[in-house]
């Protein structure tokens, strides 16, 4: 038991020294620190000084320029009864009475606008020109497939008239002028159904 008191109390004598050594290292200002200090103090000092002495100077000058009497030219008028424009300045939006949407029934490129923004128009004037070209090209395409299809139908008719004349000689059939006219019946109404 002896034995372990003794070294518990050396453990706790040299744990002592150890603490108090940091403890004296941590509160006791370096060199380096106090060095510092003194230097940052020395240039505060200088610039105040410097402040100091400067603002003294200007504020002679000032006060010697104000005592200097200047001289202010003034004009002057007639007195006179009139009113007097008010003038209001702002910030603001001006907004319309009336406002009307224009919604083109065609979409293209605006080639021309015949009004000017704010202007008056009537129900009928035309306010704006759009490019007719790709409409005019679209025009000219569809005459050409009709002509095509007007063509195409001649054709068939002429078609079906020299099938049915084949037919017809190919039978050797004696017609009569009753007979003639019900072929062309037949054949008005074949040419209507092909016509549909």
């Amino acid at each position: 038991m002896t034995h372990l008191s003794i070294s518990n109390s050396v453990n706790a004598r040299t744990m002592n020294y150890f603490s108090a050594e940091v403890a004296e290292r941590e509160t006791r200002p370096t060199k380096t620190r106090i060095s510092r200090v003194a230097t940052i103090l020395t240039v505060a000092a200088g610039c105040a000084c410097f402040i100091g002495c400067s603002s003294g100077a200007d504020s002679k000058q000032q006060k010697a320029q104000a005592a200097v009497s200047r001289t202010v030219s003034v004009a002057t008028a007639q007195v006179q009864r009139q009113d007097v424009p008010v003038y209001l300045t702002g910030l603001g939006a001006v907004t319309a009475f009336n406002t009307a949407n224009i919604k083109s029934r065609v979409d293209g490129q605006i080639m021309r606008v015949n009004f000017q923004e704010g202007q008056n128009v009537k129900e009928g004037d035309l306010l704006i020109e759009i490019d007719a070209r790709p409409y005019q090209v679209q025009l000219e395409q569809m005459q050409a497939q009709l002509f095509r299809d007007q063509a195409q139908l001649r054709e068939r008719e002429a078609r079906q008239l020299s099938q049915a004349a084949k037919a017809s000689r190919a039978t050797h059939v004696v017609v009569n002028d009753g007979t003639l006219e019900a072929l062309r019946e037949q054949l008005a109404a074949v040419l209507e159904q092909v016509g549909r």
